[in-house]
């Protein structure tokens, strides 16, 4: 094993060394700064100005836009509304109703609306015209100040008083106590719901984390494969101890880059967020980042998921010489690698449900669906947990073993590739 040491320390020194290491340690940093201010920026900017007109030969729904207008109700950031006189369109409804058409055909208007006489009567004879369907801001701006108006006239004309008919539309609400595991009680506030949530963040980190990896050695072998690097290297080393090497070497590179990721997380939430917004000050993300249960099982998922499917990549690699090839071999890993991304929301809400504990059971899946178990409320047992361990053990020796297999005669195999049958034949070879 000494000289798959040697050439996992290679391989660890070759990648911090390269630009997309840089990248991938200064990405997230910025996507978090971005995230935050970026919003704040735009809705600093000022937006375009939506210019509407309405025909209303009432006149009312006309006031009440106006009205509404004036108090700031449609000239909120990044979209602003101007409404144009009708007048400037002429002096009958029929007159206004073309001009403002032809206006909007023309671009000069954003869009018309028209209030129709039975509006405030029964809530029929409206319209709206815009050559947008998806900018939605200025119809419901229309659409609730209208809707406001009819409801007063509504409730006038049964002789209702408002605040009789907001007491019967009010809600009941019930309030969330959570329970503890001695029994205890304490109110739900909203850092125990972000907690409840937190294994999301962990599932798809570990996830994202895995498969760059994955795919960064499945990269590497066949670069050097390619370029006859591999022949130079085994004439000092036995194939196992090359592909070990690589495996533990970039799995130390993962562990590297993820951990700055979670110090960036765990910095950002416990320092920059809570002077940056009361909301996000409010959640203690930092002390979820911080829980040393789930920083350990992250560790041990990510160092057990990264072996499996880095062995899988590996053994991949070593029978293609080009990426077109193995992209025809990976296609049914990567389907397989989704399936715990797509059920995460299931298993977060239902972390002992059917569907979750068979999940776990599934060894190319264990690794996600149990951080994300383990991470969430209620988490399973300490004996399922190591149970699940063990299990996922188990079936990366027997990958691994099967991988150095494939890899063995793979590696120095040129010509076009085998296929998946002839391989995993390779893999149960004695």
């Amino acid at each position: 094993m000494r000289k798959a040491f040697i050439v996992a320390r290679r391989e660890y020194v070759a990648n911090v060394r390269t630009k997309s290491f840089i990248v991938g340690i200064l990405f997230l940093p910025i996507l978090l700064l971005a995230s935050v201010f970026l919003p704040s920026l735009f809705q600093k900017m000022k937006g375009e100005t939506r210019r509407f007109s309405v025909v209303d030969p009432s006149g009312e729904s006309l006031a009440a836009i106006e009205k509404a207008l004036e108090a700031g109700a449609g000239g909120g950031r990044p979209l602003q509304f101007a409404l144009v006189p009708p007048s400037e369109f002429g002096g009958t409804p029929d007159e206004q109703r073309e001009a403002m058409k032809k206006a909007v055909e023309e671009d000069r208007l954003f869009a018309m609306a028209e209030i129709g006489p039975g509006a405030l009567e029964d809530g029929s004879g409206c319209s709206y015209l815009s050559k947008s369907a998806a900018e939605e801001g200025l119809l419901d701006f229309l659409s609730r100040t209208v809707t406001t108006l009819y409801r007063e006239r509504f409730l006038a004309r049964a002789n209702l008083e408002p605040e009789v008919v907001k007491k019967a539309n009010a809600t009941v609400w019930f309030q969330e106590r959570l329970l503890s595991k001695e029994g205890g009680e304490k109110e739900t506030t909203k850092a125990d719901k972000v907690g409840g949530y937190a294994s999301l963040g962990f599932v798809y980190l570990l996830w994202m984390s895995i498969f760059m990896m994955a795919q960064g050695l499945l990269t590497s072998t066949i670069e050097e494969k390619s370029n006859r690097t591999v022949e130079v290297v085994l004439s000092s080393c036995t194939p196992f101890d090359f592909m070990s090497g690589k495996v533990l070497g970039l799995a130390a590179v993962g562990l590297t880059l993820v951990g700055t990721w979670i110090t960036c997380f765990f910095l950002f939430f416990q320092f920059v967020a809570p002077a940056i917004s009361e909301t996000l000050a409010s959640f203690d993300i930092g002390a979820i980042l911080g829980n040393p249960v789930n920083l350990s099982f992250f560790a041990v998922f990510f160092l057990l998921g990264y072996l499996l499917y880095a062995s899988i990549f590996c053994g991949i690699g070593s029978v293609c010489t080009t990426l077109t090839e193995a992209q025809n071999l990976i296609g049914p890993v990567t389907l397989i690698l989704m399936i715990p991304l797509l059920s995460m929301f299931h298993t977060v809400k239902n972390p002992d449900s059917t569907l979750s504990t068979v999940l776990s059971w599934v060894p190319f899946f264990t690794p996600f669906v149990m951080m994300n178990r383990v991470a969430a409320v209620p988490p399973p047992s300490g004996i399922e947990v190591a149970a699940s361990v063990l299990w996922l053990l188990l079936w990366v020796y027997l990958v691994m073993r099967g991988a150095a297999k494939v890899f063995r005669i793979g590696v120095l195999l040129y010509g076009k590739p085998p296929k998946l049958r002839e391989i995993l034949r390779w893999a149960r070879a004695r």
